[in-house]
């Protein structure tokens, strides 16, 4: 967990929602940090921008790691992914 960046300032977006499959948003929501600001218009159709809500929900990662209920199942420099529970994740995404 030690490489594991989970800063507000460089997240972008947030999935929670079902860890198998797509990301598409059909089984899970996105949360977008307002630092990001997006403008694409099929981003922001069904955009919710919520920094405490990021806030918490990195809270929430933080903990199910160091309690051991989560684990980090896919990471790349554009994203971590945090799977927990039933068929569960947490994924964030980094600005570029």
């Amino acid at each position: 967990m030690e490489n594991l960046d989970l800063s507000f300032e460089n997240i972008k977006k947030v999935y929670v929602g079902r860890d198998s499959g797509c990301r598409c948003g059909c089984h899970g929501k996105y949360t977008y940090t307002s630092h990001t600001n997006p403008t694409n218009s099929t981003v922001l159709a069904g955009c919710i921008i919520n920094d405490r809500r990021v806030k918490s929900t990195i809270t929430r990662a933080k903990n199910l790691l160091e309690n051991g209920e989560g684990k980090i199942t896919d990471s790349m420099k554009s994203y971590v992914n945090i799977s927990y529970g039933n068929d569960r994740a947490i994924c964030f995404y980094y600005e570029n």
